[in-house]
């Protein structure tokens, strides 16, 4: 599997995370990024995988990740009532990689709310 491009840094999420990046910059997954989520998050990959292109150009939370300073893309599926993240960071050469794809729970989402770490958009892009 080849690199590909799946989706792209909008201008509402650089805006609102306050980001020095161009408009559009794309985002890339490549083969060792699915490795990766198979790996370490089997279960929600495969239920969930399927959707992070929707994930990245809809999403309804963003925000960014102090510890790694990756962007977090987050969406609320609320058939099954669980919250996806996927985790987008870049690269040595500057480029923007989906690196992981998990579920998390409702409680940390309105903790990162209540904090400021994530935003909502009350508008997704």
């Amino acid at each position: 599997m080849e690199t590909a491009k799946i989706g792209k840094i909008k201008k509402e999420i650089i805006k609102i995370l306050g980001l020095d990046l161009e408009y559009d910059t794309p985002i890339y997954i490549g083969e060792s990024n699915y490795h990766h989520m198979l790996e370490k998050h089997k279960q929600d990959f495969i239920r969930f995988g399927m959707h992070i292109d929707n994930i990245l150009s809809n999403p309804d939370f963003v925000g960014i990740n102090p510890l790694d300073n990756s962007l977090e893309y987050i969406k609320e599926y609320k058939i099954e009532n669980e919250y996806i993240k996927v985790a987008v960071r870049v690269s040595g050469r500057g480029h923007y990689f989906v690196k992981s794809m998990y579920s998390i729970p409702e409680y940390r989402v309105k903790k990162f709310l209540h904090i400021g770490r994530l935003k909502k958009l009350t508008n997704p892009p």
